[in-house]
């Protein structure tokens, strides 16, 4: 069983190693690197990490310090990735986009720190790599609820976006949602973490995979809406519903 899990990761991996570049190469081509910044970076991060891994032995003092300062990069590039989504999700609704301006980021990095308050009850944490990977587990789930949000909101007010914007957010809802089930799944042990770490592999390349064939130059003009409903009524009152309150939110006096 472990040999066959074992060569199972190693072909995700390899996968996953090809399929970044081309992914970044796909949105370059496709010009619209300067239009989703963060998550471009990210991807190039997680090659270089990719990388790194194959260089470096993993019993090595220095996998271990290589792996943390890459990660703690990686859930930067989280947080950011998640104000991304919030900044091109909320753009046609100026009154609630500066309203998250001025609370996502703050109540972002409250869960940070809370995160890095509970490394101190954490018990099991005995090495550097432990430790973080508390902090990393806390912060996943913390970003999650985010994540969650602008699912919930896109699907519950049909919101018109441009085709991109859609599948960046849905595929990154996927991704940090595997990313965060691949964790508590660990945590619990309610699966052996060999197979744990391939479904979760198995996730990201598909996403990798769905970003690459729908990522496109013409995804930047075109229109569509995730939330949708049967009765025209109905729709047309969520959307008066969300005007509303975006013009109340525009009134608003903004504290500079």
């Amino acid at each position: 069983m472990a040999p066959r899990l074992e060569t199972i990761t190693r072909v995700l991996l390899i996968a996953q190693f090809v399929a970044l570049p081309l992914l970044i190469l796909r949105i370059w081509l496709a010009g619209i690197q300067r239009k989703y910044v963060f998550f471009t970076t990210y991807l190039a991060i997680s090659f270089v990490q990719i990388a790194i891994s194959y260089i470096i032995p993993y019993s090595s003092p220095a996998y271990g310090y290589v792996f943390v300062f890459s990660e703690m990069l990686i859930v930067v590039f989280y947080v950011l990735i998640v104000l991304e989504l919030y900044s091109k999700v909320l753009a046609p609704l100026e009154g609630l986009a500066a309203m998250a301006q001025q609370y996502v980021g703050g109540a972002i990095c409250v869960a940070a720190l809370a995160s890095l308050g509970l490394l101190y009850f954490e018990s099991s944490a005995s090495n550097l790599v432990e430790r973080f990977l508390v902090f990393e587990r806390v912060m996943i789930f913390s970003l999650v609820l985010f994540v969650l949000f602008i699912v919930g909101f896109l699907t519950y007010f049909p919101v018109s976006l441009s085709r991109n914007v859609i599948v960046y957010s849905t595929g990154y809802a996927v991704f940090f949602l595997a990313k965060a089930a691949s964790i508590f799944a660990r945590n619990t042990q309610v699966l052996d973490y060999r197979v744990v770490d391939e479904i979760h592999l198995a996730v990201n390349d598909l996403c990798l995979l769905f970003w690459a064939v729908y990522l496109r130059r013409a995804g930047e003009v075109a229109k569509m809406t995730l939330g949708h409903r049967s009765n025209p009524r109905d729709e047309h009152r969520v959307i008066e519903q969300l005007d509303a309150i975006n013009k109340m939110l525009s009134r608003l006096p903004r504290h500079k």
